[in-house]
């Protein structure tokens, strides 16, 4: 929308960055962005002849976040008029939340959630065999980037949003088993 309701947002994000980049100001104006993937982790959650379910925890370092960190919002853009946004009109999903990718696999949507000056990335799903859990590999993630970005994570002090991405992930990031997973038959 290039005409928001809300202009003085816009107006005093453009003045910020204007006194930060010609006036010199010490000024904090850049939206926190993705720098790498920092860990990442599986738990089995249960098990049975047909199928694992599997959670996945991916840690996200950013860059430009203040020393106050990330918070946590309702995507303004979520709700409309007529109540929350219709994420599959048309017949496809619209709506770009967070996402793993897996080799081999399709994407796992994610919830996302701040932890200090990171976002942690946490998506649950599904495999036939425990060896398919125990060798994949994530080879991308993203966040709100698709055609209708929902984004959820701001920084707290300046309350700007942490800017869409999507990333191929460096080759050697391993996905550790937490000892802690329980393999429960029925």
């Amino acid at each position: 929308n290039i005409h928001p309701g809300k202009k003085m947002f816009c107006g005093k994000r453009l003045a910020n960055s204007a006194l930060a980049l010609i006036y010199g100001k010490n000024i904090r104006w850049k939206s926190p962005t993705y720098l790498s993937v920092t860990q990442a982790d599986v738990t089995i959650i249960q098990g049975d002849s047909s199928k694992f379910l599997a959670t996945f925890n991916v840690r996200v370092a950013l860059q430009d976040v203040s020393s106050e960190g990330l918070v946590n919002v309702y995507p303004h853009n979520y709700e409309v008029p007529n109540g929350p946004f219709d994420c599959m009109s048309n017949g496809k999903q619209n709506c770009a939340w967070g996402s793993l990718y897996f080799q081999d696999k399709d994407p796992i949507n994610a919830t996302v959630y701040p932890n200090g000056s990171d976002l942690v990335l946490e998506a649950t799903g599904s495999f036939a065999h425990f060896e398919d859990v125990n060798n994949l590999n994530i080879v991308a993630t993203s966040y709100a980037f698709g055609p209708v970005p929902i984004m959820n994570a701001y920084d707290e002090a300046t309350r700007l949003p942490v800017l869409p991405w999507y990333a191929k992930v460096e080759a050697n990031l391993k996905i550790k088993i937490n000892p802690e997973s329980r393999l429960e038959y029925y």
